[in-house]
């Protein structure tokens, strides 16, 4: 069972594709960007002043309130019930009642203060990507925009829709734990559809007007550089946590059982 969450996750993507305007009827879509940046999107060169508003955006979008929500669902919500669908965890389960909880504590226990603890390289590797092509002007309309109650919409949406199955389905069929690109693209794709869901009128008019604005532009445009800053710097670190989490899971597996074992003996009076 050796779970990877990559908990910067998608809340920079959770303002959606915007597909286009004519006149009186917009059409926004939830699909998330492309995989490659556009070929019209160029750097520029980072200030002392960009660079700080960067580290300040990074650090709004993937706060530790907010990852510690995510981190939440997918060991409350998500896990167990991906753990629930599979036979060899039922049987765990049925002979020893509440270890299927014990486990999936005992990797969070381990995966959520390291998780916590790297934030800081995570929001830098972010923020260099946001200086190279935003300037101060865009750093500050987006920052304006996430700060706003349309942007807090975005942000609750990406805290309460972004989906981790995939990337837990994979692990627990034994694959080796890597974060691909694509997994921020999957993982974005519901908090695309929940973000656009809670939308009013006047949410979807700020929302067509940031997206045409040369921020938002270029915003989308970076989505994928954000992608491949992220998920190395979710390999980077995974490499080391995973083994932790992995040896607190067999070691919690192991006490569990032991002290069942002894207790149902003591019980018999075998």
């Amino acid at each position: 069972m050796r779970v990877t969450l990559t908990l910067a996750l998608a809340l920079f993507a959770a303002m959606p594709v915007l597909a286009g305007a004519q006149e009186q009827q917009a059409k926004v879509s939830v699909l998330p960007p492309g995989p490659t940046a556009p070929s019209w999107l160029v750097k520029t060169t980072p200030t002392k002043a960009s660079l700080a508003k960067a580290l300040a955006l990074a650090e709004m979008l993937n706060s530790e309130a907010l990852t510690r929500r995510q981190i939440a669902r997918a060991y409350t919500d998500t896990m167990p019930k991906q753990i629930g669908q599979r036979p060899e965890f039922a049987e765990m389960e049925r002979l020893y009642p509440g270890i299927v909880a014990a486990v999936i504590q005992a990797e969070r226990d381990i995966v959520e203060p390291g998780t916590i603890a790297a934030l800081p390289a995570m929001h830098k590797a972010l923020s260099v990507v946001y200086a190279d092509y935003l300037t101060e002007t865009d750093l500050d309309a987006i920052i304006a925009f996430y700060g706003s109650d349309t942007g807090a919409k975005a942000i609750q949406a990406a805290a309460e829709g972004s989906d981790l199955g995939h990337m837990i389905d994979r692990n627990l069929s034994g694959q080796e734990p890597h974060v691909e690109v694509d997994d921020f693209r999957k993982t974005a794709t519901g908090v695309g559809t929940k973000f656009i869901g809670s939308l009013t009128d006047d949410d979807r008019r700020k929302l067509i007007a940031f997206g045409l604005t040369p921020a938002g532009r270029k915003w989308q445009a970076i989505q994928p550089l954000m992608f491949k800053a992220a998920a190395d710097q979710a390999n980077q670190r995974n490499s080391g946590l995973n083994t932790q989490a992995a040896d607190n899971v067999v070691n919690v597996m192991t006490d569990f059982i032991a002290k069942a074992d002894a207790q149902k003996a003591k019980a018999t009076g075998n």
